[in-house]
């Protein structure tokens, strides 16, 4: 069985659903699903609920409850705890192996090979962003004793080893990491695991969490949602393909259609179009669509 946790609010609504559903119709194997859901309505829910048994009628949901006000004392990403939810889920879920995604991503493979992965002495599996050098928490992370050389991962895909989790307190460890360095936590979650679990994170394989970034960004990875040739596709940056109006100029935008379209969810598209928090936050994200909108007319033809 492929143990598989999500933590998501309602603004990623239309993405939960299409991630779910890609991951679901990819597994060979029976799935039981974790969820920590912030925000959404019973409707929404059953709607959730809908989507998972059309794509796996034998799919076990469970949903979660988590105490994210031992998070207080951190910094919050963009105003939110719920990046730390994750740190968390070892606690609550008994499987010795389980497996998170970030609600922005989207599955065209059976996930099976992460189940199984040999993580060695390691206590979860991340995909490396590069070198502590290149990225933002760089500082932060040369003070807890790694080197401009050591890989720094990412958190948007990860497997977890819940046993070693919890016999070695990595929770508590966390917390304590967290409330020492509060003022510096720029990446929420990913520089408390890149920090804390230094020497013993499994590298996983770029394909298993291929980043897509919204075009005039200036990342890397801004077509491959095209090519089709990754496991995972985690779409990073703003807007996401689903906020409003970004069907314009996002590279992701085919790729996560086409999962719309297979899964039949184009209602929730629509109302995430017309909800108001969806309006705020677009407004809220107007100069990243900017950018997104210069960069699709400055981008040179292949």
């Amino acid at each position: 069985m492929i143990h598989l946790a999500y933590c998501a609010d309602r603004v990623m609504s239309p993405s939960l659903h299409v991630s779910l559903f890609s991951v679901l119709t990819h597994a060979r194997d029976k799935v039981r699903l974790w969820l920590y859901l912030e925000g959404y309505s019973s409707r929404e829910i059953d709607r959730l609920k809908c989507t998972i048994l059309n794509a796996r009628p034998d799919a076990e949901v469970g949903f979660i409850q988590l105490d994210l006000g031992v998070f207080k004392a951190f910094r919050p990403f963009y105003g939110s705890y719920l990046p730390y939810a994750r740190l968390l889920l070892p606690e609550v879920i008994p499987a010795e192996r389980f497996l998170y995604l970030d609600a922005d991503t989207l599955c065209t493979a059976d996930c099976r090979f992460l189940m199984d992965l040999d993580l060695g002495d390691s206590i979860v599996g991340m995909r490396s962003e590069g070198p502590v050098s290149s990225v933002r928490d760089r500082d932060l992370l040369i003070a807890s004793g790694m080197s401009e050389d050591d890989l720094a991962y990412n958190s948007g895909v990860i497997v977890f080893d819940g046993r070693k989790w919890r016999e070695e307190s990595v929770g508590e460890r966390i917390l304590e990491f967290g409330r020492k360095n509060s003022a510096y936590l720029f990446t929420a979650d990913q520089v408390c695991l890149n920090a804390v679990l230094k020497g013993r994170i499994a590298p996983l394989a770029y394909s298993w969490n291929e980043c897509v970034h919204p075009v005039g960004s200036g990342e890397r990875g801004q077509e491959t949602a095209l090519l089709g040739r990754s496991a995972i596709y985690h779409f990073l940056g703003n807007p996401k393909p689903w906020d409003i109006g970004a069907f314009l100029f996002s590279p992701g935008w085919p790729l996560f259609a086409r999962y719309v379209s297979r899964s039949r969810t184009w209602d929730e598209v629509a109302r995430h179009y017309i909800r108001r928090d969806s309006v705020e936050r677009a407004w809220r994200l107007r100069r990243n669509y900017s950018a997104a909108w210069k960069g699709s007319f400055s981008k040179k033809p292949s």
